[in-house]
């Protein structure tokens, strides 16, 4: 096809780091799942798992050390000791007790049992011996919330968690008997993740808007700005630093004690889904939608590693022939940091595009999934600039089969009837739909050519318009496609 680099992927349904960020594990609709170190992004174990969508994971800690504890759709619940691959006996279903999808999951801290949360509200605890003896212990379920469980927390001392439900509830419960402790919020705030500190002082609380920490003698929580909904929350091991990621794309750290922010560190290309602190506290390891695993130094903010899965190249041009003027502007954007409207971020967009270029049936084209990705429903992405000027050179170049043609003529039209979503306005780009029109303008010679001549209709379609929303004289535009060939 004239090109090699990796396209749109669908994101892993689930993600997590180990304790201190060396390791990080991933899964697949499929439910396979690999794990990865996290400072050489190498596989370290794979599965094919139970053979239904995951949709939470958790890394044993204690006498779990070793363990993957994993939640599926439909109640399954499994155990899976990775260091052992796919052996026969490597992995335990815990589900026949768990009638509900798994949507939380969380170890004790000496590892010996295991807390599950569903889609129906309900906690559920597991009691897990060594791993060698691993039994179905005795369940406990909480009261059934009518609201599905979003995280787990376990407080240090074992006795007792934090659970955070859908649509705002967020409670502590005494973990033997699930009596309930205290009510941080009954509803309001959405959940996204919880940690307490590591002497159990206080919990924080990834929110929608904001990130919260909660003190036992404060009624209100200190308040750390967000502005996007965080997935993942861990606290330093000497308890002075929370970090915190999301749909932000990026790795917030705040000052525990006054709010203050911490270092700034970079963005990444997708959603963060899960965040570490080193053993030490002086990194941060984070891993994001796109299967990339970062480290930062904590007190300066220097990314020091950014890895992603082998053979994951954004794009590259086919050795042998000359490089085409799209390649060359493709060439100037780092793909991996840019954001997309999908939450894996822009990686998969160069690929996309010249699979675009080669297409030669509608399929093909929709195939792809690049015209709802850097432009979805009117707002664009920062993707959705270097993408214009892209689809301009490959416009201008010419040559394109004809359901390729339609595609790029469509991606152009959606670029120009744009404005910017609020991902963009948060990172100082308000303007990118005038942005993308601006660059775009200087093809309107080629566009009344192609309106004067195309016989395709859904080609002449997306001129008219593009050729309107670039500020063209609807009347001359009208009169063009009526002296042409339709």
């Amino acid at each position: 096809m004239g090109f090699t680099g990796s396209g749109f992927e669908v994101a892993p349904t689930a993600q997590a780091l180990d304790r201190h960020g060396e390791l990080a594990a991933e899964a697949d609709r499929t439910g396979a799942v690999l794990v990865r170190g996290t400072r050489s992004g190498e596989p370290v174990a794979s599965t094919a798992g139970p053979g239904r969508r995951i949709e939470t994971m958790a890394f044993g800690t204690g006498a779990a050390t070793g363990v993957l504890a994993l939640g599926s759709s439909g109640g399954g619940l499994h155990l899976w000791r990775f260091d052992r691959g796919d052996a026969d006996d490597a992995r335990v279903d815990l589900g026949a007790e768990h009638p509900n999808t798994v949507t939380a999951s969380a170890w004790s801290p000496d590892g010996t049992r295991l807390l599950s949360g569903d889609d129906e509200g309900g906690v559920h605890r597991w009691e897990v011996p060594a791993p060698g003896r691993w039994r179905a212990g005795e369940v406990e379920a909480d009261a059934p919330a009518a609201r599905p469980v979003q995280c787990l927390a376990w407080h240090p001392d074992g006795r007792s968690f934090a659970v955070g439900h859908q649509y705002g509830r967020l409670q502590l419960r005494d973990v033997g008997s699930g009596a309930l402790l205290r009510t941080f919020r009954e509803h309001g705030r959405w959940s996204g993740a919880l940690a307490f500190d590591p002497a159990g002082a206080w919990l924080v609380e990834g929110g929608r808007d904001a990130d919260l920490i909660w003190y036992p003698d404060r009624v209100e929580p200190l308040v750390l700005p967000g502005g996007h909904r965080t997935h993942a929350v861990a606290v330093a091991p000497d308890g002075t630093t929370v970090a915190v990621g999301g749909q932000g794309r990026k790795v917030r750290l705040w000052d525990s004690r006054t709010g203050a922010p911490g270092a700034g560190l970079g963005s990444l290309g997708g959603w963060i889904e899960a965040v570490a602190f080193s053993a030490d506290g002086r990194e941060v390891v984070a891993v994001d939608a796109d299967r990339t695993i970062a480290r930062w130094d904590v007190r300066t903010g220097e990314l020091l590693t950014a890895l992603g899965p082998a053979g994951r190249e954004s794009y590259r041009p086919e050795p042998g022939r000359p490089v085409r003027e799209w390649e060359r502007i493709a060439a100037a954007y780092d793909w991996s940091r840019l954001p997309c409207t999908c939450k894996q971020g822009a990686r998969h967009v160069p690929g996309d595009f010249a699979r675009m270029l080669a297409a030669r049936t509608e399929a093909e084209v929709d195939a792809t999934r690049l015209l709802d990705h850097p432009v979805r429903g009117g707002l664009a992405s920062e993707a959705a600039l270097p993408v214009a000027r892209m689809a301009l050179a490959a416009f201008r170049a010419g040559g394109l089969p004809a359901a390729a043609l339609r595609g790029v003529t469509a991606l152009m039209g959606y670029c120009a009837d744009s404005d910017s979503n609020g991902e963009a306005y948060d990172n100082g780009r308000p303007d990118l739909g005038a942005e993308c029109r601006e660059a775009l303008l200087e093809g309107v010679p080629l566009y009344y050519g192609t309106l004067a001549t195309t016989l395709d209709n859904e080609v002449s379609s997306f001129m008219i318009d593009l050729l309107r929303d670039l500020g063209e004289d609807g009347e001359r535009v009208m009169a063009v496609f009526e002296a042409g060939p339709q």
